[in-house]
């Protein structure tokens, strides 16, 4: 199998839509987002969401979700007090150096795919450089070996159950 990354420009509704019910398959309720909310994150910055593509059946296996935001969201996402249901679209910026890394899914056919997971970290890594630092919320056993891989630090228990980890570069 071969996967590419879809380029921004080209990530449609039906694709957002498409991951948002991946997510389902892995992450509560109250860690989702809506359809609504993620295009408009989308609007705000079209490099927030890397869809991967296994190109012979052109289905969408996964994505990685990172976006620049304001350090005033990022220091509430750092506090444990905040839920990614709450960031609204103002809180996202087109460029910045604080980001929240909002995860990692993929499609549950493909979790066994190391050159898969191989090419979204890089992608990741490569889309990432310059930031100072990261913020992540770690709502599953999954996200915090991958943020404890990334070597960052647990700062707390969020007041909803998960672990909540930064880095600084």
């Amino acid at each position: 199998m071969v996967f590419e990354i879809i380029p921004p420009d080209e990530i449609t509704e039906y694709d957002i839509a498409e991951v948002l019910d991946i997510e389902s398959q892995v992450y509560d309720d109250d860690a989702q987002q809506s359809l609504e909310r993620c295009m408009q994150f989308f609007s705000m910055n079209k490099c927030i969401y890397l869809f991967f593509r296994d190109v012979e059946s052109s289905l969408i296996v996964g994505n990685v979700n990172f976006m620049p935001v304001t350090d005033e969201c990022y220091n509430m996402i750092k506090s444990g007090d905040f839920i990614e249901r709450d960031i609204v679209s103002e809180m996202i910026l087109p460029d910045g150096d604080s980001v929240y890394f909002s995860g990692i899914t993929i499609r549950d056919s493909y979790r066994n795919r190391s050159d898969l997971l191989r090419l979204m970290l890089l992608e990741f890594i490569k889309r990432t450089n310059g930031i100072r630092r990261m913020v992540a919320d770690a709502v599953t056993q999954e996200g915090a070996r991958l943020c404890q891989m990334f070597k960052m630090s647990k700062v707390c228990i969020s007041r909803h159950g998960s672990e909540i980890y930064e880095k600084t570069f």
